[in-house]
């Protein structure tokens, strides 16, 4: 098996911040989401806040690319429920 950690950033007015959808892959191990609705959080040059934090565990064979489970994070990371200012919000590695 093989671990990815993905910290989660997003700019804005957290409304919802859960699991969502992401709950339901065989890959996903739990999120933690950090800010709580009605945070204000950014990213980037104004700072930086951790809108939440997703681990998955995965299958892993000799010579794999980290790439391959990255990958699989970022498609668990688009399936969780953070709602920025009205908006589903664009996720930020």
């Amino acid at each position: 098996m093989t671990v990815c950690a993905k910290v989660i950033y997003a700019e804005g007015k957290v409304l919802r911040n859960s699991t969502g959808e992401a709950l339901h892959s065989p890959y996903f191990r739990v999120y933690y989401p950090v800010a709580k609705p009605g945070a204000e959080v950014r990213s980037g040059t104004r700072g930086v806040d951790y809108t939440g934090l997703l681990s998955i565990w995965m299958p892993w064979q000799p010579g794999q690319s980290p790439s391959v489970a990255h990958a699989m994070a970022c498609e668990i990371a688009a399936k969780l429920d953070v709602v920025i200012d009205g908006r589903i919000s664009p996720l930020k590695a």
